[in-house]
């Protein structure tokens, strides 16, 4: 009689044999989706070197991800400092949620800062102005996306600050 096995071994064997089995389906699926993306920004800002600057710039991000968990998890450089005893095994789905996660927000604020260039190119002509103005404008929101605390102390006293207009 075969030995059961924990339905989360299970599952997460699963997984791995499938991830594993094509080897060419994670790269599949990362090229159709930098493709997409590709398609997608050119149509937007009819421009063929904005997404081909985008999509370059996205996967040497991801690759440096990549790269740091290697380094931490598997190579065990600095487990110490998160609290692990030596390099641990990282699980077969954690790539792909990398890449699905880091390129979705590096995409979506692209996408926000080139549409905040654009708005103040259209407005003044002016691409140097324009530049600094979408870089100003966008630079709160998008720290503030990575440091919501701080994001939220910051609108709070201001709200203590400025002077009801009601």
């Amino acid at each position: 009689m075969p030995t059961p096995v924990p339905r989360l071994l299970s599952v997460s064997l699963q997984i791995g044999e499938l991830l594993a089995t094509p080897p060419q389906l994670p790269w599949f699926v990362r090229l159709g989706v930098v493709l997409l993306a590709f398609v997608l920004l050119m149509m937007a800002y009819r421009s063929l070197l904005i997404p081909f600057k985008a999509a370059v710039m996205n996967l040497i991000s991801i690759a440096a991800a990549y790269g740091v968990v290697v380094m931490v998890f598997q190579w065990g450089w600095g487990v110490e400092l998160i609290g692990l005893e030596g390099p641990v095994a990282i699980e077969s789905y954690v790539p792909l949620m990398m890449f699905a996660v880091l390129f979705g927000l590096s995409m979506d604020y692209e996408v926000f800062l080139l549409t905040a260039f654009r708005e103040h190119w259209e407005r003044s002509g002016d691409m140097l102005q324009s530049v600094r103005r979408g870089l100003a404008e966008t630079g709160r929101v998008v720290i503030g996306a990575y440091r919501p605390s701080w994001s939220a102390r910051r609108t709070a006293s201001r709200r203590l600050v400025t002077p009801s207009l009601a």
